[in-house]
């Protein structure tokens, strides 16, 4: 595609840096690529390691346990409980949100990328000044803010308003 000819926005009146929308809308796809790329190379988060750890407490070294053998065991009981339901409730979680909510965000995702680039495609002439995030038509003088216009429920009213004199 070759670029059209250079247009000034109407606010900044700057040429330099002008895009039409299909040149904005393979940018911020290209963005979002790189972005995933990134977060996909880092390695996993490590957990934080246990609370105490056995040199911490040994059996016997509670001052509060008065001495008394089953205290210091349930205790322990208690302890060791607690850990194994959050490993598993963690577990239930991280694959509940694995199963559900990531593919829902994905799905989201794809439909957004999709109508980003049915807008691209349906008004080449639209311009963008990454300078004061805008679109603009040539040759008028009104503007919108980018993201107003990509979730806009009605795109063509969006374009006959950047139109009106």
């Amino acid at each position: 595609m070759s670029p059209g000819p250079q247009v000034a926005c109407p606010r900044c009146r700057r040429v330099a840096g002008v895009l039409t929308l299909p040149e904005v809308v393979a940018e911020l796809d290209r963005q979002a690529g790189e972005a995933r790329r990134r977060r996909d190379a880092r390695p996993p988060r490590q957990l934080p390691a246990g609370r105490g750890s056995q040199d911490e407490y040994t059996l016997g070294d509670d001052p509060g346990d008065g001495g008394l053998l089953g205290q210091g065991l349930a205790e322990i009981g208690i302890a060791v409980a607690a850990e194994v339901l959050r490993r598993t409730v963690g577990r239930a979680l991280r694959r509940r949100y694995q199963d559900r909510v990531v593919p829902r965000i994905q799905q989201r995702h794809q439909e957004l990328r999709r109508r980003q680039m049915e807008l691209a495609e349906r008004y080449p002439q639209l311009r963008y000044c990454p300078t004061d995030r805008v679109l603009f038509l040539p040759g008028y003088t009104r503007t919108l803010p980018l993201d107003r216009f990509l979730a806009a429920d009605q795109p063509d009213a969006a374009v006959a308003v950047l139109r009106a004199p």
